[in-house]
């Protein structure tokens, strides 16, 4: 399925996949790794912006809020809020976006596809939500927990959520 969007009235296409394995067609060198966390970049500029994050340098500010970014990419993204500039729409309803990735997210509502579902419970959902994550990790601690005492050898893969629900509801 096809789905038109409009950017500044050109007319380009999104092509919906029905497989995405996550496979990239070529594999990509990464020569510049950081000291820090082993993450690996492509370029030196990008291990420098990346970088930034574990000295907290913030050299890009806001002329509107002062908020402060790690590189002119970041602020100029966060400018569009203060611009008011949106332009991805959707030719089905007519809401815009900054972002055409926000785009690309609205339009699942229209095609009702749901490509993410949760690890936990399997529920289907329309972006990877933080929510889904905040949702279970209360059982998750619960379980881990419970796994770390005395019966995480001989239970590990046998206890379901179902059983940690049961066993705390009262609490």
């Amino acid at each position: 399925m096809e789905l038109p969007i409009s950017k500044q009235g050109e007319q380009l296409v999104l092509k919906q996949e029905t497989e995405d394995t996550g496979d990239k067609p070529f594999p990509c060198e990464k020569p510049f790794p950081c000291t820090s966390c082993n993450k690996k970049f492509t370029k030196r500029s990008l291990l420098a912006i990346h970088i930034r994050i574990h000295t907290g340098e913030t050299p890009f500010s806001c002329t509107f809020c002062n908020k402060k970014f790690t590189s002119k990419g970041r602020l100029a993204r966060h400018m569009k809020i203060h611009t008011g500039e949106k332009l991805f729409s959707c030719t089905i309803c007519n809401k815009s976006f900054t972002e055409k990735s926000n785009l690309t997210s609205h339009l699942r509502i229209h095609t009702g596809e749901r490509p993410f579902s949760c690890t936990i419970c399997n529920k289907k959902s329309l972006e990877v939500s933080r929510r889904i994550k905040t949702n279970h990790s209360f059982l998750e601690t619960v379980r881990g927990i419970f796994l770390s005492a005395q019966f995480k050898l001989n239970f590990k893969n046998q206890i379901t959520k179902q059983q940690i629900v049961n066993r705390f509801k009262d609490y």
